[in-house]
């Protein structure tokens, strides 16, 4: 029996049969889904603005209501959703498409369709559900339940598709903006596997050519429409008939979006990285061990209010082997010399500490067995190459250069002069002219600090580097790149004691090289950072966030950074010691404007993180 039969027969018994069925939202989230963050308590953001939600990134799904006009003057308490259902966005992704969405409970269908008036009701081919499309989002409404999704083929899948066909079916000696294909019915030409999630691409093979009607372009849309709708077809069946979701694929994730909690996220960090390793030309049997390394490696968070702000806890989860890998890592301690290098007051410092020698050895005993059990061609070679270098190499004096301990520091912001070169047309000579003109700007200062016993093999690179390159200069006792920032300022290289540094601020080379002289951090502070894990992050959000310039980033970056500047306070993040099972992290954030919304700062919370993870 195909798939398509077994689809349709399993769709009239249930039109026949089925009763009309309600269930929770969580229950509508896909089992593709990679990371779901959740809203549990609604009490928090009910009186925000629909067009203000409408403003975050991560409700694009919605964002045309916003431009048409249906979201002005109205609340998300008046906008027909239940406050008293979870709502879940969500998002994942897979070799073969993209898919994201969000899940939530409905409390009122007119108000619903008031705001959203974009969606239009269709016939749905699904028992108990109603159809709503809207240019790319589709919306499925089972009683006061609701899941609004979007799909999106992978791009580069569908240009391999497309190309394998036409090679396969056309001589290339023909005039490709010329040649065309035949009207068909690329759809019904294509198959599934018995896995349900590819193509078999003989079938597509089969299309018919002629010069009459389409070209390569034309093909590669048919292709592309045809894999939307089969993969939609797919992950609709498999959730809207045989109720296959993210709640029956994984029961951690059943226990974290039941939590009583203000909200939850959770990722799936183990499809993740086996995205990662099925880039390489492995085995089966290699696919098959690593997956078992990565089972049950993900992620869950629950967000909290506390009484002066926002609280995020996560757990992540490991094998015994992963976590075997990560719990070398805490095999260290921090150089004291680190505390004198980072201000009291400072607006920002990050902490990263690890045992890099350690993590290395373990991982080669735990990954190594894998790769060696190869036989094809490519990864014998990389693992000839890889007993060489790993052979020639001194690896203690290689691990003394760097030894896992750094810090950054955020030092301010300072004015400086920067050339903005601008080209004008010339009419008459039909030239264009160079113009070049002074631009006061604003740059952040950094310091780079790290842990290094191997001052001289530096020193070494640093002398090769400067042959190579004239703007890399040595200046009596450290090292210069000019023009490294903005083009106008340079970034200094310099050692001092067991610390090799990297920065753009002056001030370290002539005033602060031996350390601040004003108050540092504390003995006591410092070593409550030093017991703990690989992670420490500590900012002033009014020093920080106010002065950094949004230009100096990438879009999403910058949008990140204007939703945080709503807010003021301090952002603290630390980690724990890994064991071989887990590593525990909590973020504080304390807001000291007590007018501002709380739930808007969950809101920006859940937003800085799609953001990232949608990168």
């Amino acid at each position: 029996m195909t798939y398509k039969l077994e689809f349709k027969i399993t769709l009239l018994f249930l039109c026949i049969v089925s009763p009309f069925i309600s269930q929770s939202p969580q229950a509508l989230i896909p089992k593709d889904a990679l990371v779901v963050f959740s809203i549990h308590d609604f009490s928090k953001i009910e009186d925000l603005s629909l067009n203000e939600l409408m403003s975050y990134p991560f409700m694009s799904e919605l964002e045309q209501e916003q431009y048409d006009g249906s979201t002005e003057g109205k609340s998300i308490k008046g906008s027909g959703i239940d406050m008293n259902q979870k709502m879940s966005v969500f998002s994942g992704k897979n070799k073969k498409f993209s898919i994201s969405g969000v899940t939530f409970g409905i409390k009122n269908k007119k108000d619903l369709f008031n705001v959203f008036d974009d969606f239009n009701k269709e016939e749905s081919k699904y028992p108990d559900f109603e159809f709503y499309n809207s240019y790319f989002n589709n919306l499925f409404i089972s009683n006061t339940t609701a899941l609004l999704f979007r799909l999106e083929c992978n791009e580069k899948e569908i240009t391999r598709i497309t190309d394998s066909i036409w090679a396969d079916n056309y001589n290339y000696s023909y005039n490709f903006s010329e040649t065309t294909i035949e009207e068909v019915d690329v759809l019904e030409q294509i198959e599934e596997t018995d896995e349900g999630s590819d193509f078999e691409e003989e079938n597509l093979n089969e299309l018919t050519y002629n010069d009459e009607n389409k070209g390569y372009l034309e093909l590669r849309d048919s292709v592309q429409y045809a894999m939307h709708q089969i993969y939609e077809e797919k992950v609709l069946y498999e959730l809207l008939v045989n109720k296959e979701n993210l709640i029956s694929r994984d029961s951690d994730f059943k226990k974290q979006i039941n939590r009583t909690t203000d909200g939850s996220i959770y990722f799936d960090n183990s499809r993740t990285a086996m995205g990662f390793w099925n880039k390489y030309n492995l085995t089966k049997s290699a696919i098959g061990q690593l997956a078992s390394l990565y089972n049950n490696n993900k992620t869950l968070g629950d967000l909290t209010f506390s009484e002066n702000g926002l609280k995020l806890k996560l757990i992540s989860l490991y094998t015994d082997e992963m976590g075997a890998i990560y719990s070398e890592l805490n095999k260290t301690s921090l150089n004291s010399e680190i505390r004198k290098y980072i201000p009291k007051n400072i607006p920002s410092f990050f902490i990263y500490k690890i045992n890099l020698n350690a993590a290395y050895e373990k991982a080669l005993e735990v990954l190594m067995p894998i790769f060696r059990n190869q036989n094809d061609v490519e990864t014998t070679k990389a693992l000839m190459m890889f007993d060489l270098l790993n052979a020639f190499i001194d690896k203690e004096t290689l691990f003394k250069t760097y030894q896992g301990s750094l810090f950054v520091t955020f030092n301010g912001i300072a004015e400086i002069k920067t050339d903005k070169i601008k080209h004008v047309y010339n009419e008459e000579t039909f030239e264009y002219t160079q113009v070049i003109s002074k631009k006061e700007e604003k740059m952040p200062l950094f310091t780079l600090g790290l842990v290094s016993e191997n001052q001289s093999l530096l020193e070494k690179i640093f002398k090769s580097i400067s042959k190579l390159n004239p703007l890399f200069k040595q200046k009596s006792d450290y090292w210069i790149l000019e023009d490294a920032v903005m083009n106008s300022s340079p970034i200094y290289f310099f050692h001092h004691k067991k610390l090799f540094f990297i920065t753009n601020d002056m001030d370290m080379i002539k005033k602060n090289r031996n350390g601040y002289s004003e108050e540092t951090l504390s003995k006591k502070e410092f070593k409550s950072i030093n017991k703990g894990g690989a992670i420490y992050f500590k900012s002033n959000l009014d020093k920080t966030t106010q002065q950094l310039p949004s230009d100096l980033f990438s879009e999403k970056e910058a949008e990140f950074i204007s939703f945080i500047k709503k807010g003021s306070g301090s952002l603290e993040l630390t980690s724990s010691l890994t064991n071989k099972n887990k590593t525990e992290f909590e973020m504080l954030y304390s807001c000291n404007n007590q007018e501002i919304n709380k739930g808007v700062h969950l809101l920006d919370l859940i937003n800085a993180i799609y953001l990232f993870t949608n990168n």
